[in-house]
């Protein structure tokens, strides 16, 4: 209880007079003093630790890899007015893509339904929808409408968003990525959920007929989260201790040893000598 007391009022004499204190403890080393600098190395790495991630974001995804558009069916299946195939040749992410084709029509949909229920959130659901599109026409039209749905338990109840803004001309891969949300533009059909939706499905539609292809990559959900933010201050601040204190003790102890190795051999070597 003592030391604890003495290691205190030392604390508070570096924090008050940092050059006094640390002349001290230089010219009367003693455990105390190499006690106060292992604290004050834990305690500036914590606060660096926490500053440093309470400013980054780090990237959540629903699926966490590329694995709706890596297969047609399995946990969850593809569907569209045409055929579907995997597409081993064009594609974006991965190794494929979901390609589905039409021939002489105005319009083509695809969609992947009843996967895991996807939660909106600003910090811990998700925020975005992510993916790559290609769209071909064989008559060179150009599309006339593109729509994105964002389908809730069924197919009755959705929010959908016009996408044209986001394709480009036949062939090419585009990057469509899309906040979603109550406040971001959605039109909303029956009485769907942002917190509970269940399948998304892409449509275009041309002014004439012609044969149409319809490709689409790299599928997710996303947020960017801000751990501090996401688990909350108290926690944060747990782990980020416990975190830092085991693994700067663990480094002191290990520099510690080799110093105790290096002065031995150095000792050794003074007594071979004589």
């Amino acid at each position: 209880m003592e030391i604890v007391k003495l290691v205190g009022q030392e604390l508070l004499e570096v924090i008050y007079s940092p050059v006094k204190a640390f002349r001290k403890i230089i010219e009367k080393p003693d455990f105390k003093g190499v006690l106060i600098v292992l604290l004050l190395v834990i305690s500036a790495t914590i606060a660096l630790q926490f500053v440093y991630n309470s400013k980054q974001a780090y990237e959540v995804r629903f699926p966490e890899n590329d694995d709706w558009t890596e297969a047609i069916a399995g946990e969850f299946v593809w569907s569209s007015s045409g055929s579907v195939i995997l597409d081993v040749n064009d594609f974006q992410v991965g190794n494929r893509s979901i390609s589905s084709s039409f021939q002489d029509t105005t319009s083509i949909w695809l969609n992947v339904k009843d996967f895991d229920s996807i939660e909106y959130s600003e910090t811990k659901g998700y925020n975005e929808l992510f993916f790559w599109l290609n769209w071909v026409n064989k008559d060179g039209l150009a599309v006339s409408s593109g729509i994105v749905k964002l389908f809730s338990v069924n197919d009755d109840s959705y929010f959908e968003k016009d996408i044209v803004g986001f394709l480009g001309s036949s062939g090419d891969w585009r990057n469509v990525t899309l906040e979603i949300g109550p406040s971001q533009g959605w039109s909303s059909v029956n009485s769907p959920n942002w917190q509970n939706i269940t399948g998304v499905e892409i449509s275009l539609d041309w002014f004439g007929s012609a044969d149409v292809n319809l490709k689409v990559d790299g599928l997710y959900f996303r947020n960017f989260v801000i751990p501090v933010e996401s688990v909350g201050f108290a926690d944060s601040l747990l782990y980020i201790s416990l975190s830092v204190a085991f693994s700067v003790g663990v480094n002191w102890v290990l520099w510690a040893g080799i110093f105790e190795v290096e002065v031995a051999s150095s000792r050794s070597v003074r007594i071979w000598s004589l």
